[in-house]
């Protein structure tokens, strides 16, 4: 089977079953040259020092760590651009993020169904793309009235 590019990234896959493999040993021997010479960033490091474990527990819980780091900021890299082709400005925009979901909280004008909309429509948009992997965002979405305080647990991404 021959795939031309990865839908997650922009990089390329190589068209053949043995360039893959060549490429990814040249990868590794390039980690084992950095490990060797004590040059290896210690978040390499700790990858080795897990994978070479042997312990199937922690494997998984460092690939479901990364797995979760990657797509989370995927989520809420694209959440953003959504909003910004969109032109939607909430008041206020913060959130939250687990292993597996954004939470978002958002403050928007007084009876501002377009920016409701446009925040909903990201929300689905981003759902639809990212549901398959078990990840999701949530929004609760507020009007300036109705003064409830943005939860401690909420990170702005917005001025106020």
């Amino acid at each position: 089977m021959i795939v031309k590019s990865n839908p997650m990234t922009t990089q390329t896959i190589p068209d053949t079953t043995e360039q893959w493999f060549d490429e990814f040993i040249a990868f590794l021997r390039s980690d084992q040259i950095q490990i060797s010479a004590g040059i290896a960033p210690k978040e390499k490091l700790d990858f080795y020092n897990v994978m070479m474990s042997g312990d199937l527990n922690k494997i998984l819980y460092a690939s479901r760590s990364l797995t979760s780091v990657q797509f989370i900021k995927n989520i809420l890299y694209e959440f953003s651009q959504e909003l910004k082709q969109r032109n939607c400005k909430p008041l206020q925009l913060s959130v939250n993020y687990s292993d597996a979901r954004v939470l978002v909280w958002a403050i928007v004008n007084d009876d501002d169904e377009n920016t409701e909309d446009d925040l909903l429509m990201a929300e689905a948009k981003i759902n639809a793309k990212y549901h398959q992997f078990g990840f999701h965002i949530s929004s609760t979405i507020l009007e300036a009235s109705d003064n409830y305080p943005i939860p401690p647990q909420y990170r702005s991404i917005l001025p106020n």
